[in-house]
């Protein structure tokens, strides 16, 4: 075994802890009473004035047991306001899911720490729960059944070094507390749900203190972390203020313990409460829970957005999001580990300059020495996105309960059996995935090697049959042996229906986009799941989309069409059809427009689509744009990786060709 001891990962394998390898409680004697701690005592008057201080590992720490009516829990931890935020989200969690899922809320529950953790740990701990002073004697220690892990140890044996090098596997914190615990963390609860509400909406006289205004719309702005390398220098700070200020409306609430960023008062909608809130960690669960959103780097900002289910976005440095927030459903991270070639760093809160970082590092990671605002913009989006997604589901039709799919009915009075009748019931979607394995010679194509797109064929497909349930037509028009990706796929047979024709002739001198209606045209009139169902959904065979759920749920009853808007980097705005949503009724347009298309001339698939909507509208059909559009695949055209495009405009934002 390593010396430097990973608990988890030796605990899942030997299930039994080796009680000589690690420590997690310390004894010691003070005024001739021997007493137990996490950790040797640092605070005085123990500190000072104790004696046989030891490592205790003879003590069993709690594996998972069942904890019966009536028995005892201990959490011990000494009383600090040094412990992180993250740290005391990630442990209030856990001893609220101990008391829940091990003991069914009917154990005596312990919490032996300093006044400072009592009184804000029991803002989000049930009333039930027993505060207890600092040091516990051990005869009453070891009267307790269930000794929790009170937080990560690591230690090495040889060395005697304790340095918290946990990020080196990319294993959360919180998930190794959980498995030691014999529980599957499965992220952090919904905070709102147990929280004090006098800290959630506090009286009035919490923002005059500060000198705020109770209404102010504002984003929470975390100015620092508790590490140096986690910190971004002052001019990256700044640089992304004013771009907060210039382009979303809000004030920023600049948040952080220096007393002296006294440059943020010559800035516009920025207000300064750095220092404010030094000793008052609540205050930073009101500002944030009452934020618009949060952009902050590795620190407190990030886990209360996750906890309170805030969008937020943390600017990370070389730390791997999956340690440092681990299941975060809501927070989207802007990451720099790729820029940097002298990762990992040394120990988390300390910047290596003496033996790894270039010359000139100064006190901040040269990671953040710029950052891109457009990419800070999208991930902004992104967590907007994650906070609409969280916990949700396709709509669904709230008069379907009036025609259940199987219906029971009596047959005959007499005997009253009951028969089972099964009604048919028409599929709501059906998805037609088009493709051209062998574009032969198709102009306008840098893609052109029929194995490398049979491939990217493969591997899409085998990721919308598993990450959707839908019906799946692949419509292929030319020619090319399809054995290879039935074999792929021979295991959902049962969901995909393999069309092919002979219609890629023109290519070579009028492009794909009339391939791609013969396609369209050729499953419509061919396809038995698309006969079966109301609405299809086109998409590009070779391509995937990641949010598509959501861009299915969005689609309403009413909807004639629904398509993807490309607003690209010159703010001009471009009809996608790598995705459309569309009732059948819509091949009409298609087809009355059909001798427009020819790539030669510029008159491409995408503008012929588009001028099918404005027929469509003209007539009376709902045609809306999909929102947000995350394509993953390869441009059959360049030969590049597909944008993420995202929609920001207005009803009337499509361009009129």
């Amino acid at each position: 075994m390593e010396t430097q001891i990973s608990l988890v990962s030796w605990f899942s394998e030997h299930l039994l802890l080796d009680i000589e390898e690690f420590r997690m409680y310390w004894s010691f004697e003070y005024n001739k009473e021997k007493y137990i701690s996490w950790g040797s005592p640092r605070i005085d008057p123990w500190k000072t004035y104790s004696t046989n201080i030891k490592e205790r590992y003879d003590i069993k720490v709690y594996s998972g047991d069942v904890i019966k009516p009536n028995e005892s829990v201990i959490w011990a931890m000494q009383g600090s306001t040094d412990l992180g935020m993250g740290d005391t989200i990630w442990l209030c969690n856990f001893l609220r899911d101990i008391y829940r899922i091990k003991a069914r809320r009917r154990c005596n529950f312990k919490i032996v720490s300093g006044d400072w953790v009592h009184k804000f740990y029991s803002h989000f701990l049930p009333k039930s729960f027993e505060m207890v002073k600092e040091y516990i004697t051990e005869d009453e220690f070891m009267s307790i059944e269930h000794k929790l892990p009170s937080m990560y140890y690591w230690h090495d044996i040889k060395t005697g070094d304790n340095s918290d090098r946990s990020w080196l596997d990319n294993r959360s914190i919180i998930e190794r507390l959980y498995a030691w615990s014999g529980m599957e963390y499965d992220g952090l609860s919904d905070w709102g749900e147990f929280t004090d509400e006098e800290l959630l909406y506090p009286s009035d006289s919490f923002w005059t203190n500060l000198g705020l205004k109770k209404k102010d719309r504002y984003i929470y702005f975390q100015w620092h972390s508790s590490g140096h390398s986690k910190n971004l220098p002052p001019k990256t700070n700044i640089k992304i203020l004013k771009h907060l200020v210039k382009n979303y409306g809000y004030k920023v609430y600049v948040i952080g313990r220096l007393r002296s960023l006294d440059i943020l008062n010559e800035i516009d909608g920025v207000i300064n409460l750095s220092g404010k809130t030094e000793g008052n960690a609540e205050a930073l669960f009101t500002l944030a829970f009452n934020s618009e959103f949060i952009v902050c780097p590795d620190s407190a900002g990030v886990h209360l957005g996750e906890a309170y289910k805030i969008p937020s976005v943390c600017i990370m440095g070389t730390l791997p999001p999956s340690y440092i927030c681990s299941k975060y459903k809501i927070p989207s991270f802007m990451y720099g580990n790729g820029a940097c070639p002298y990762r990992p760093c040394g120990i988390v809160h300390q910047l290596p300059k003496q033996t790894k970082c270039p010359p000139g590092t100064g006190d901040y990671c040269k990671v953040f020495d710029d950052i891109d605002l457009n990419l800070l913009d999208r991930c902004i989006e992104k967590s907007f996105d994650n906070r609409l997604r969280y916990r949700s589901s396709p709509n669904e039709d709230f008069y379907k309960a009036l025609n259940p799919p199987i219906s029971l009915y009596y047959h005959g009075l007499k005997n009253k059996n009951i028969v089972i009748k099964e009604e048919k019931k028409e599929e709501n979607f059906c998805l037609l995935l088009t493709a051209t394995i062998d574009p032969k010679g198709c102009i306008i194509t840098s893609r052109k090697d029929p194995k490398v797109r049979e491939q990217d064929y493969i591997d899409a497909l085998k990721k919308w049959l598993s990450f959707t349930s839908l019906p799946i037509v692949f419509c292929e028009n030319s020619m090319y042996d399809l054995s290879r990706i039935k074999n792929e796929t021979k295991e959902y047979s049962d969901r995909i229906e393999f069309i092919q024709f002979d219609g890629n002739k023109s290519a070579d001198k009028m492009g794909k986009g009339i391939g791609e209606l013969k396609i369209i045209l050729n499953a419509i009139i061919s396809s038995d799941f698309i006969k079966k169902s109301k609405n299809i959904v086109k998409v590009t065979g070779r391509s995937f989309v990641n949010n598509f759920d959501r861009i299915i749920s969005s689609f309403e009853e009413d909807t004639f069409v629904q398509y993807s808007v490309d607003n690209n980097i010159n703010n001009y705005k471009t009809i996608q059809t790598i995705i459309f949503i569309f009732k059948k009724p819509f091949v009409k347009y298609l087809m009355n427009r059909r001798s427009y298309l020819d790539d030669s001339k510029l008159q491409f698939f995408e503008k012929m689509f588009l001028k099918c909507i404005n027929d469509a509208e003209k007539d009376g059909h709902k045609c809306v744009s999909i929102d947000y559009a995350d394509y993953e695949g390869y441009s059959g055209g360049d030969n590049t990786p597909y944008k993420i495009f995202i929609n920001q405009l207005s009803e009337d934002s499509h361009e009129r060709s």
